[in-house]
């Protein structure tokens, strides 16, 4: 067992391509894995062969955590916080472009309360509440309706 993970009480662990993310019961992440786009969320592009401690949203209250290809989402009680690649908008931050450290979601920490999140390849999806469904990325065949968008952007599934 790693001595920096060892003795911590673990509630979630989430895995991209190659890249893991845990959360322990007292709200503290670690991250391990390839790091090339930031998907570590720790600043830098420095794969890490052990856990590493990500506090970057230390006081978030993190409640939920989810990997997509190259890209982590990290769901707070008030906010979605996205980062890793971007080129596919699967960020959701309006562009393309990677995230070191975890960024809020705007558009959906202002329109509704989140529950859920989860991650694609590419893409994320969210759960308000209130049952409506946002998602963003590469939708190629994944939206449900066919559509062969890539969306930048939270849109909320009608």
């Amino acid at each position: 067992i790693l001595q920096s993970i060892h003795g911590h009480d673990f509630r979630q662990v989430a895995c991209g391509a190659s890249h893991t993310i845990a959360l322990t019961a007292q709200g503290h992440i670690y991250v391990w894995g390839m790091n090339e786009h930031g998907q570590l969320g720790i600043g830098d592009t420095i794969s890490r062969r052990q856990p590493a401690l990500n506090s970057s949203c230390n006081g978030k209250n993190i409640r939920k955590i989810a990997c997509g290809e190259a890209h982590t989402v990290f769901l707070s009680d008030r906010d979605i916080f996205t980062f890793g690649d971007g080129s596919h908008g699967a960020l959701g931050h309006g562009n393309s472009k990677s995230q070191l450290t975890p960024k809020s979601v705007i558009k959906l920490s202002e329109e509704c309360r989140l529950r859920d999140v989860d991650c694609g390849s590419q893409f994320t999806v969210a759960l308000s509440d209130l049952g409506q469904l946002y998602f963003w990325g590469n939708m190629r065949s994944t939206s449900g309706r066919g559509t062969k968008n890539v969306f930048n952007m939270p849109r909320r599934f009608k």
